[in-house]
């Protein structure tokens, strides 16, 4: 495992995927191995029926380049979230 995190740029806070509650923790990734890191997105939801806690990682690759755009296409997939499985 060569990619730390960086507590020092952690953000919670409060949000809704796919009309579930979420907790979501941003912050900043780097790598030992490279010269590579960036942003991320974790989002936590709970399934407090079946007792099991789902983390949604939304972590993008792309160095030198803005990474804003691609988060908010990984953002837009977030909403097909579902504790239940199609046709259920």
């Amino acid at each position: 495992h060569q990619e730390e995190l960086d507590p020092v740029s952690f953000v919670w806070s409060h949000e809704t995927i796919a009309g579930l509650r979420a907790v979501k923790l941003a912050g900043n990734w780097t790598s030992r191995r490279v010269e590579v890191g960036g942003p991320f997105w974790c989002y936590f939801v709970a399934d407090e029926a079946r007792g099991r806690i789902f983390c949604l990682d939304l972590l993008v690759y792309a160095p030198n380049k803005e990474k804003m755009d691609f988060f908010r296409r990984l953002r837009a997939l977030l909403e097909t979230f579902s504790l239940t499985a199609p046709g259920t």
